[in-house]
């Protein structure tokens, strides 16, 4: 990983970066650091994709290392971050994550994936949108915690009330437990209602 940063010296002009390391179970913690010191030189960047799907021995510290001056990046619109089946992620990892995105002000759309992350909970749903609060400009969100099995009612209860918060919002996607017998259905239905009390909301896709 540390070459490939290193390459990304000459690459000041990029707009547009889509990374997929998915399966790569040797990328660490220290990798995902190393790799934000190039994207740091990228001070053109609008758009970010980076894939760590299945690499599993990312931890809650290779969040906070990703996402960690993006306030440098200003002209950073879009963002999406795919950490599925990372299962050392725990909320930590979540309250890292919402510390580096909300230092983005510039953020238009926020993509994030933690597709079966076990340890994921209520309280990390809560630091998260504690984050996203500070994004004045925020127009798209899509959420995936599909498997994160933690998530509960209440959990779900206290999203609606962050997002309605979120003025801005034009577009909400989120996606939890699939299988429907595991489905916090109350807490979907207090979402739904909360998320209808957004004036400028035009897409609501909820899993």
């Amino acid at each position: 990983m540390r070459y490939f940063s290193e390459s990304l010296q000459n690459s000041n002009s990029l707009q547009s970066i889509d990374l997929n390391f998915g399966e790569c179970a040797q990328i660490k913690d220290e990798g995902l650091d190393k790799l934000n010191e190039g994207l740091q030189r990228l001070g053109s960047l609008q758009s970010m994709s980076l894939n760590f799907r299945w690499c599993k021995s990312i931890t809650d510290e290779g969040l906070k290392s990703i996402c960690k001056d993006l306030n440098g990046l200003s002209g950073l619109q879009s963002i999406n971050l795919n950490f599925s089946e990372c299962e050392k992620i725990t909320d930590q990892g979540l309250k890292n994550l919402s510390g580096g995105l909300q230092t983005a002000h510039s953020l238009t759309s926020i993509t994030l994936s933690f597709r079966y992350c076990r340890k994921i909970t209520d309280n990390g749903m809560e630091y998260l949108m504690n984050g996203f609060q500070r994004l004045e400009n925020l127009k798209c969100i899509d959420l995936d915690f599909d498997g994160c099995e933690q998530i509960t009612n209440e959990g779900l209860s206290n999203l609606g009330r962050n997002l309605e918060n979120l003025r801005s919002l034009q577009s909400v996607k989120l996606n939890f437990v699939s299988d429907w017998r595991k489905s916090p259905k109350e807490g979907i239905a207090t979402l739904r209602k909360n998320l209808r009390k957004l004036g400028n909301l035009k897409h609501i896709k909820i899993n």
